[in-house]
């Protein structure tokens, strides 16, 4: 039995679609696995940059005060810690030291970080657009 060469080639033109479309198709998830991968790589936080815009202030101080009432035992804030002190390198920061003539205040709220600058006598120089408030003791008179 012979089939038509009509038949044939629309056969031909049948398979050659469904090939085709299932090349698309396998292109097309190809690509949103590459997008979906390229979007999940952009999203990484560098802790450090909460702490840009505050090196200015501290020319000439070897250490400084870092007071927080984050707990520390989390990564998320060592992490924060460990950015900072890379971020203000070669200053060294002191953990919850408020006798420097420095200290950086990384608290939960900014509420806290002003009562306890309070507290303790200081000035409050510098506040960044990320909370972290950067205070100064000044000499009793």
């Amino acid at each position: 039995m012979r089939f038509p060469l009509k038949k044939i080639k629309i056969f031909y033109a049948a398979l050659l679609a469904a090939f085709s479309l299932a090349n698309a198709l396998i292109l097309a998830a190809d690509i949103f696995s590459v997008q979906k991968r390229r979007e999940d790589s952009r999203i990484f936080y560098f802790a450090g940059m909460r702490f840009s815009g505050l090196k200015d202030f501290l020319k000439g101080a070897d250490y400084i005060g870092y007071y927080t009432d984050k707990n520390l035992s989390k990564n998320e804030y060592a992490a924060q810690f460990s950015q900072a002190q890379y971020i203000l390198a070669p200053v060294i920061l002191d953990l919850n030291n408020t006798t420097h003539r420095f200290i950086l205040f990384d608290c939960t709220t900014e509420k806290k970080a002003f009562e306890k600058i309070k507290e303790i006598g200081a000035v409050a120089l510098k506040k960044n657009p990320y909370g972290i408030v950067l205070a100064e003791n000044r000499p009793k008179k």
